[in-house]
Order: C-alpha cells, then structure tokens, then sequence
C-alpha cells in the first residue's frame, strides 16, 4: 500500500488523497481482522516436522530448557499446539 501525499505534514494532505488512504487502510485492517478469526491448520509437512522434533525431544538429556518446555506444554505426550 503507497501513497504519494507530497507533503511534510499530516495536515498538508489533500482532504481526497486522505480519505482514499483512510480507505485502504480499513480495508487491510478489515481483511486481518478476518484472517484473526479463522482457525489454523497446519499442513502435513508442519505436522510431520513436529512429529520428528517430538521424537527427537523425548530422548533429550542434553538439552533441559528445550526439553522442559515441551513437558510444560504437554507436547511430549498427546497435546498439540494446534
């Protein structure tokens, strides 16, 4: 989204040029607004890697903090974050 305004200031914008900004703008915040409200779905690549990295935490003994919060989460056992 450009706007040529040719100005310094806000109030040296063209009253027109200033409404079809103030347009677009609510119409991008319209539009994640709406992308907010769908929900996730991660695709089988992501749910594959995820399955990978799981395995490969659950015989983690070298790394503890990476470990621990995949415990926290519950990720080592049943729960997803999706």
């Amino acid at each position: 989204m450009k706007f040529n305004v040719a100005a310094m200031k806000y109030e040296e914008i063209d009253d027109k040029k200033k409404v079809k900004i103030i347009k677009a703008v609510d119409a991008t915040a319209l539009k994640v607004l709406h992308q907010l409200d769908k929900k996730i779905k991660p695709s089988l690549k992501t749910k594959a890697l995820f399955l990978i990295m799981r395995m490969m935490q659950k015989g983690n003994d070298w790394n503890m903090v990476d470990r621990n919060h995949w415990k926290q989460n519950g990720w080592l056992e049943k729960g997803r974050p999706y």
